[in-house]
């Protein structure tokens, strides 16, 4: 079952301030009798804080990705290295499965060499 995301609103939230940001600049400069300079600066100022924040909110959706779900297998846990290995190699398997097993979403690793099993690892 996935869990649900504790950031999404923080992600969301520059794209809704950037968008009323920018709604409430142009009803601002529809009811404008007359505009004068400085309004006309301050606005291009708030045109582009909108966007920035519009499109840092855009970033954010895709740079922050979700956790991926994890998934109990059924089955014995356990370790298998193949026997004819040399010790640097074994040593470098059971260094690099459990990184793999501990740091990632990985839960079962199978390492085959020439159709050959070297090593087995997870549940």
């Amino acid at each position: 079952m996935a869990k649900p995301d504790r950031n999404e609103v923080l992600r969301q939230m520059p794209i809704v301030v950037g968008v009323i940001a920018g709604i409430l600049l142009l009803t601002n400069r529809f009811f404008t009798p007359s505009l004068t300079n400085s309004q006309a600066r301050s606005d291009a100022l708030g045109v582009i804080i909108s966007a920035v924040l519009i499109l840092t909110g855009l970033l954010w959706q895709q740079v922050q990705p979700k956790t991926p779900d994890s998934v109990e297998l059924v089955g014995e846990e356990g370790f298998e290295l193949a026997p004819a290995l040399p010790d640097p190699v074994k040593t470098e398997l059971a260094w690099s499965s459990h990184l793999l097993l501990t740091n990632t979403a990985t839960r079962s690793i199978v390492v085959l060499h020439r159709a050959k099993f070297c090593c087995g690892a997870g549940c």
